[in-house]
């Protein structure tokens, strides 16, 4: 469970509650506060706030955990690409966190840039390079009528090919059931996204890049 805006408490099996958690009004003030809930356990949420904004997403465990909570001092931003495709990665449920099967973090981009660029995928098991990995993304657009444009196509030879552009707008979501997802910003408008990533390998950046784009890794920024 990802807390987006507002304030509120989390008790999981009628224990003492994680208490005032969250306060961002925007996820563009700073890294998140996540819950991450093993299988088989009762949780519930009161609100502390007059109004909140969360993303809860499940997904099939294997195995039994414990309870994590991510508080932002806990997670861990980073600045990757550079240029027209530099953007900042909130890692929360990382691979320090005992979570079956997932890893969920956010992503931020100024206006008319570039995210998950160069395109990467994550469809194959070929370890090291690359797990398999279902993925959603979740955006948030700020002002709230912007919009941006994901692109989701997979690589040269796949059986199944796709190829899709989605027009995304505040508050929408999108399946990556495969395939290279680049997203872009519209000028004047800020798009960031709640990301987790589903799979049985908990492999963080074990993916490959668009042979064509990865070039562009070496490029000047400009």
């Amino acid at each position: 469970m990802n807390i987006f805006s507002g304030r509120c408490d989390i008790s999981v099996d009628g224990e003492k509650p994680w208490t005032d958690l969250g306060g961002r009004e925007s996820i563009f003030q700073g890294p998140p506060t996540m819950a991450y809930i093993p299988r088989n356990r009762k949780w519930s949420i009161k609100l502390i706030s007059e109004t909140a904004d969360m993303g809860i997403c499940r997904v099939t465990a294997r195995r039994d955990t414990k309870p994590a909570l991510i508080t932002p001092d806990m997670g861990r931003v980073i600045d990757t690409g550079k240029g027209v495709w530099h953007r900042q990665v909130a890692f929360a449920i990382g691979l320090d966190t005992d979570a079956d099967r997932i890893l969920a973090g956010e992503c931020y981009t100024d206006p008319g840039t570039w995210a998950s660029y160069p395109p990467h995928k994550h469809d194959t098991t070929a370890l090291p390079k690359e797990a398999w990995y279902e993925e959603i993304y979740h955006f948030i657009v700020e002002p709230k009528q912007g919009f941006g444009y994901q692109r989701i196509y997979t690589a040269v030879g796949d059986p199944e090919p796709l190829d899709e552009v989605y027009v995304i707008e505040d508050r929408d979501s999108v399946a990556i059931p495969k395939g290279y997802h680049p997203v872009a910003s519209a000028p004047g408008y800020r798009v960031g996204f709640f990301w987790i990533l589903a799979g049985e390998e908990r492999e963080y950046a074990a993916w490959s890049e668009d042979p064509k784009h990865s070039w562009l890794q070496t490029a000047r920024p400009d």
